[in-house]
């Protein structure tokens, strides 16, 4: 089952890091506030919506293997590096471990060895701002019908070592 989450999540103290884990197939949905904590997020099954730009906190993001971080708010600008050990969950025909929607992504992003995916439906854009790196194959996209949107790498990449398959 779906879950939302609508309140702001926050560090315990000024030394206390909090950090969020997602397991589970499920989609956690609307994670829409301001979230301030420092220690990261892990999505290591299903799905997680962030429909705020700062919904995902401070730290870096780590999506594992049939995960996907789904970044829904138009128009903004995430900050957070991210890490993509695979190509995403079979939701919705498998749009990738990254989905983004007419947005933006600041912090860098990492392809793990085993490779990634980061797609956009038809009629969709996401822009990465940050370094793509990594030693993984990065895809764009999936085959999926309908599943044709736009990804600008517009970060610094002239050191990659990404592969990236169109």
């Amino acid at each position: 089952t779906d879950q939302a989450v609508r309140v702001r999540i926050e560090d315990y103290d000024a030394t206390t890091p909090l950090r969020v884990v997602k397991t589970g197939p499920g989609d956690m949905t609307n994670v829409d506030q301001p979230n301030t904590y420092t220690g990261g997020t892990l999505i290591r099954g299903g799905r997680l919506t962030a429909t705020n730009g700062s919904a995902l906190g401070f730290g870096a993001v780590t999506v594992e293997a049939d995960a996907q971080a789904y970044l829904a708010m138009a128009n903004a600008t995430y900050g957070n590096a991210v890490v993509l050990n695979g190509t995403g969950p079979g939701l919705d025909g498998n749009i990738g471990a990254l989905r983004m929607n007419n947005n933006s992504l600041a912090g860098d992003v990492t392809i793990g060895a085993g490779g990634a995916r980061i797609g956009a439906l038809t009629g969709a854009t996401g822009t990465l701002l940050g370094v793509l790196g990594g030693p993984g194959v990065l895809e764009i996209n999936s085959p999926t019908p309908g599943h044709a949107g736009t990804i600008h790498l517009a970060g610094l990449n002239e050191n990659s070592t990404s592969t990236v398959h169109v």
